[in-house]
C-alpha cells in the first residue's frame, strides 16, 4: 500500500469537491468525489476507490492499494488541515 496525496476544494457554487494530482500520482487509475458537504466529497471519493477497485478486479487488473493523506486547499474558507484516512479500516455498506 502506498500513500497519495487527494486534495479536497471548495467551488464556487459551494459544493466540495476531492482528486488526486494527476502530476503526482503514483496510481494506475485516477479517483474523484464531489458533494455538498466536505464529508460528502470524501465519502462519494471512498465509493469512487471501491468502483475502481471491483472493476479492475472484474478485469483481473493489477489494483494498487492506496492510503490517501487529505489536504484542504489553503485558499478558501475552510480549516487548514491535514488528515489520513486508511482504507484498510474502511467498511462500506
Amino acid at each position: 500500500m502506498i500513500k497519495v496525496k487527494a486534495f479536497i476544494e471548495r467551488g464556487n457554487d459551494g459544493t466540495y469537491g476531492v482528486y488526486v494530482d494527476l502530476n503526482e500520482n503514483r496510481l494506475n487509475y485516477g479517483v474523484i468525489g464531489d458533494g455538498n458537504t466536505e464529508n460528502e466529497a470524501i465519502e462519494d471519493f471512498y465509493g469512487c476507490y471501491e468502483d475502481m477497485k471491483k472493476s479492475f478486479e472484474k478485469d483481473n487488473q493489477y489494483f494498487q492499494e492506496a492510503e490517501f493523506e487529505f489536504h484542504y486547499d489553503a485558499t478558501n474558507n475552510s480549516k487548514i488541515d491535514t488528515c489520513i484516512h486508511d482504507f484498510a479500516d474502511l467498511q462500506f455498506a
